[in-house]
């Protein structure tokens, strides 16, 4: 049973919504102090993102009855009323530390205010079920995938934010917004890529424009490090050069990958080319904590770490 929940919600892929959140976390703070807030900022993020993966196996169930019966929905280890329920106390979770940390949500007035954590939050949750229960057959709701990723790890920005930052609410500076958006091209890329993994005859166009997403997003992390160095006498500088050899190297592997499957639809490449696509995201926040702490590789390595916990984990739960 606590296997057929692990690969009802992915557990392979939760180190990557991690990562996302922590380098949120450093692009705002540089460092990740205080820990309780960091911790409080994963936990948010993994309860939203498997019950994100949840309410996508309920939309699927009548396809994966056909298509992959041996799902926990289809195959009857988990019934679907137990997956709603399972569904609500995660997002109701996840909500409730929200504000729990959002400072006070007070307002002069004696009403209610939300913050930024909590207001992050719901836009989460909003982007999450617009693709899984609205938009998702149509292949463009990659797009919403792509914004639960930026949103993500604008959640991890925002639990960065001291208290008496909170009324100024998304006032990031422009790399995380550069950050983000980068994400949001990367990951809707590889949703474009993915879409038809399962299908006998993948739409090469729809591949092909997922890769050229992926680029365009992996492109944007360059860009970040602009942003962040504008300087002409910082950049490049060392950190910023072991970033773009970073970005350079994620930039190589995962269009190589991808454009092979593109080229051959052959099966084994397309699923490899999306965990390789996967697991390059912990890769990608990797390289932008190296420039958010400033170059303290520790940062970079513990974010390195969850890339090795994915995959181990990828051993016993697929990640797709």
């Amino acid at each position: 049973m606590i296997l057929a929940w692990a690969r009802l919600i992915r557990i392979s892929n939760l180190p990557s919504a991690a990562s996302n959140v922590l380098a949120g976390y450093l692009l705002v703070a540089g460092n990740w102090q205080p820990e309780f807030s960091v911790v409080w900022a994963i936990v948010a993020s993994c309860l939203l993102y498997s019950a994100g993966i949840i309410g996508n196996d309920l939309h699927d169930y009548e396809d994966d009855v056909r298509l992959r019966p041996e799902r926990p929905l289809p195959s009857g280890r988990i019934s679907c009323n137990a997956a709603w329920t399972v569904l609500a106390l995660l997002v109701g979770a996840a909500i409730w530390i929200c504000v729990q940390n959002d400072g006070d949500t007070s307002t002069n007035r004696g009403g209610f205010r939300i913050g930024p954590r909590l207001g992050t939050a719901i836009l989460l949750m909003t982007a999450i079920f617009v693709y899984d229960f609205l938009l998702k057959r149509f292949w463009f709701s990659a797009i919403f995938m792509g914004l639960c990723r930026g949103l993500n790890l604008l959640l991890g920005a925002s639990f960065a934010l001291a208290s008496s930052d909170l009324p100024d609410g998304y006032a990031f500076d422009p790399w995380i917004w550069a950050a983000a958006t980068s994400l949001v091209l990367y990951v809707t890329g590889l949703t474009l890529f993915a879409r038809d993994e399962s299908k006998p005859k993948p739409r090469r166009w729809l591949m092909w424009l997922g890769v050229l997403s992926m680029a365009g997003g992996i492109g944007g992390y360059v860009w970040m490090g602009w942003l962040m160095f504008p300087d002409g006498a910082a950049w490049p500088n060392r950190i910023t050069r072991v970033h773009l050899l970073l970005v350079s190297v994620i930039a190589f592997t995962v269009v190589r990958s991808s454009s092979m499957a593109c080229l051959t639809l052959d099966k084994s490449r397309i699923r490899g080319a999306v965990k390789t696509a996967l697991f390059s995201l912990i890769t990608l926040d990797a390289a932008t904590v190296l420039l958010a702490s400033g170059g303290q590789v520790i940062y970079s390595l513990v974010i390195l770490g969850l890339l090795v916990v994915g995959m181990l984990l990828s051993r016993i739960v697929n990640p797709t």
